[in-house]
């Protein structure tokens, strides 16, 4: 079920921008900004409880510059 709600999330962040490029309005523009970065939050949220629980595998890292030193 959650892995259901990541993908509405992220269809409803893919509508917000559509919608944000297609005003024209300033006001609007904001609250379209402000309501993608909460449903930004809320999508990593659901990404790191699915990485947590081993529903979804982590994605590669990049390797720490301060362990290659040593």
């Amino acid at each position: 079920m959650l892995f259901y709600y990541a993908i509405i999330l992220s269809y409803s962040i893919l509508d917000y921008g559509t919608a944000l490029t297609n005003s024209a309005r300033k006001d609007v523009i904001s609250t379209f900004n402000r309501l993608i970065q909460e449903l930004l939050a809320l999508a990593k949220d659901g990404t790191d409880l699915l990485i947590e629980r081993k529903w979804l595998e982590q994605p590669p890292q990049s390797a720490s510059r301060k362990k290659l030193m040593h």
